[in-house]
């Protein structure tokens, strides 16, 4: 899957996002699946009782990893986007916080 992803998505047309996706939904239900498996039949049959947070925190950190992945391979550096998010979101909740609160700096006499 990833050098289907890998080969096709050099150009930017309207077929090859969609084929992106079709691969990101088929690599969350494959996540999904093993899950069910994993969980649901062999640990189950080995009297393994994992709590559901686990379970679900488990498969989203796999499928969130499965996503950067394919989304890096298509050309999308996606740890450039969280940094500049994350940075954006420091600075309007520096700035935007206090002023919210009401809490205003008077001005200098």
């Amino acid at each position: 899957m990833g050098a289907i992803a890998l080969g096709t998505m050099g150009g930017t047309s309207a077929g090859s996002i969609v084929q992106l996706v079709a691969l990101l939904a088929l690599a969350i239900g494959l996540v999904a699946t093993a899950g069910v498996v994993i969980f649901d039949l062999l640990l189950a049959r080995l009297g393994v009782n994992v709590p559901s947070i686990l379970r679900d925190f488990l498969q989203v950190g796999i499928a969130i990893a499965v996503t950067v992945g394919f989304l890096r391979l298509a050309g999308l550096d996606v740890f450039s986007l969280v940094t500049t998010s994350a940075v954006l979101t420091a600075i309007v909740g520096f700035f935007g916080l206090p002023a919210h609160f009401g809490f205003r700096k008077s001005p200098a006499s």
